[in-house]
């Protein structure tokens, strides 16, 4: 039997639906964690109150306007390390890794006294400011944190061995949930005890990773015990990353933007909107373990000099999103009400009253499945630009619809006009899809989408 090529991950046919879902599943099984963690820090701070939860998701988008730059910079080492790995190259694998956690180390002052010093103008006049900045600053000392954990884990993701993703988080993750029940509950921190326990669990992640990382059998092969700094390979990921980075940040300067839109629409807009974007969160794991898993295999793919089987990995990665999103769908459309009644303690269980809120809510939580959908094929054609260098495609798409497609209309609805929370995720989806369309023409003009790969090929790689 001829042995398996290092770009074929896994023991199914390349491109197979088998292949992509068992790259999958481990990792969503692991976001999952990370996508439950979230929403239930979400669900005990609205046990506080619906200010606690708010102050959350303003003070956490700014967190991670602050972490995106760099941590898409470390989500690179899943595709320079894949092209290592694919290519056969495997004393090259560990090194872009070490490169990330560098950059980890160098961005502690940043975090530790920049956020210090911007945090009042952030928070200023929202009528929220004192639970916000408890989590703003106690989010972003765990910066660094948030990085290395992203670059370690990018080494197994690359190399095909999703379930040590999978294990960590969950451990991790769990670990967060039992230690903000605790600090919040127990010890009445607020919101400063959920950004904590989210931070220490960042911390538990990297110092796992870091361990599995250096075994004796991982620096043997893989050549993880070279940690040296390597200034040109640090240029390359900076020339592939920085117009990707600046194209995400912009996305979530646009989601602050938003927020404050909905802030200045008043509190039963920006709960609704919330609690919407909560749930999100809880199902952005399908979206996230899909596109990690579907990236790794085109990276590999691309290492190895394999194009020609790209089609096949897009196709079964577009039907598997399609799967998701019904699954997913029916179960948020049929039990709205019944997801609703969790995020409100009996004090401020009046809104699950009022039939137009919850008429609200549930026209807000279509259009956000319809975001889902849209998103998900977005992100999965994101590892094609990613493996292909063509980063700088997806920053001036970010740069122009984000405040063309999406700011704009959002402010001019919600803000001038008074519209209500669905029609704000309305023009969410709306935008998404128009990103969608113009990925795939783009990709078009990479790879044949109607090529479709040598059957002997497929089967020998099997």
């Amino acid at each position: 039997m001829p042995q398996t090529p290092s770009y074929q991950l896994t023991k199914h046919p390349i491109g197979s639906l088998r292949e992509i879902w068992a790259l999958t599943w481990p990792l969503m099984l692991g976001l999952l964690s990370g996508s439950f963690m979230f929403f239930t820090d979400r669900l005990i701070l609205a046990r506080i109150s619906a200010q606690a939860m708010n102050a959350a998701a303003n003070a956490g988008i700014m967190a991670w306007a602050c972490f995106v730059f760099p941590i898409v910079i470390a989500e690179m080492t899943e595709v320079f390390a894949g092209k290592s790995n694919g290519e056969g190259s495997f004393s090259k694998v560990g090194k872009p890794i070490w490169q990330m956690l560098w950059l980890s180390l160098f961005t502690v002052p940043i975090f530790w006294f920049g956020a210090r010093a911007i945090a009042p103008y952030l928070f200023a006049g929202t009528g929220n400011t004192a639970n916000e900045l408890d989590y703003f600053i106690n989010s972003t000392d765990f910066g660094p944190f948030w990085i290395s954990s992203i670059a370690l884990a990018g080494f197994f993701v690359a190399t095909g061995r999703m379930q040590v993703v999978t294990y960590t988080m969950i451990f991790a993750n769990v670990l967060n949930i039992v230690l903000t029940s605790f600090l919040v509950f127990s010890l009445d921190m607020g919101c400063k005890g959920a950004a904590l326990a989210t931070g220490i669990s960042q911390f538990t992640q990297t110092v796992i990773y870091l361990a599995l990382f250096l075994k004796a059998e991982h620096r043997a092969k893989y050549g993880t015990g070279d940690y040296s700094f390597d200034f040109q390979q640090i240029k390359e990921f900076l020339r592939v990353a920085i117009p990707s980075g600046v194209g995400r940040i912009n996305e979530v300067i646009a989601h602050v933007v938003f927020f404050r839109i909905m802030i200045m629409a008043g509190p039963d807009t920006m709960t609704c909107v919330t609690m919407v974007q909560s749930v999100y969160m809880l199902m952005g794991f399908a979206i996230d373990g899909l596109a990690k898993a579907s990236t790794a295999a085109i990276s590999n793919l691309y290492g190895a000099g394999k194009k020609t089987l790209l089609p096949k990995i897009l196709k079964t990665a577009f039907s598997l999103q399609i799967i998701l999103y019904g699954a997913i769908s029916v179960i948020l459309l049929c039990f709205t009400d019944q997801i609703s009644g969790l995020f409100f303690s009996n004090e401020e269980a009046h809104l699950l009253q009022n039939p137009e809120f919850l008429f609200t809510l549930r026209k807000a939580m279509f259009w956000m499945t319809l975001y889902f959908l849209s998103d998900g094929f977005c992100w999965i054609l994101s590892g094609v630009f990613y493996a292909a260098s063509d980063t700088k495609f997806v920053m001036y798409v970010s740069i122009t619809l984000n405040w063309i497609a999406y700011v704009l209309p959002v402010y001019i609805i919600i803000g001038v006009y008074g519209g209500s929370a669905d029609v704000a995720w309305m023009i969410l989806a709306l935008y998404n899809i128009s990103i969608f369309a113009i990925y795939f023409l783009r990709s078009r003009t990479i790879i044949t989408f109607n090529t479709e790969p040598e059957v002997h090929e497929i089967e020998a790689l099997s």
